[in-house]
């Protein structure tokens, strides 16, 4: 009887949404400070506005940057992670099914043998 090896035990499949969170943070702190800054009114207006602007453009790329992903992960590897932002739900969750599908016939395959 042959085992499966630690390789191809599919452990997790997990549908996860990854990003830089240190760009939402530094977007809101720099558009906190800037709105603090222009409403004091003082001298440093130009100041506020430039960080009003680093603060939007850290939040536009922070938004850029989010992507959905299918993390596989096993008992003895990195885990595998597939990016699915251009993907329908429905597609990825035939994907997701259609893995579990594999690793089902694999086992009963080597169950048999």
């Amino acid at each position: 009887m042959t085992l499966l090896t630690k390789e191809e035990e599919i452990l997790i499949v997990e549908m996860k949404a990854q990003s830089i969170p240190a760009l939402l943070i530094l977007g809101i702190l720099f558009i906190a400070i800037g709105i603090y800054l222009w409403l004091q009114g003082s001298s440093d207006s130009q100041n506020a506005f430039l960080l009003l602007g680093i603060g939007f453009v850290s939040l536009l790329i922070w938004m850029q940057t989010k992507r959905r992903v299918i993390k596989i992960s096993s008992c003895g590897g990195a885990p595998l992670a597939i990016d699915v932002k251009q993907m329908s739900q429905e597609k990825y969750e035939e994907f997701i099914d259609k893995l579990q599908q594999a690793k089902a016939n694999r086992i009963e395959y080597l169950f048999k043998s």
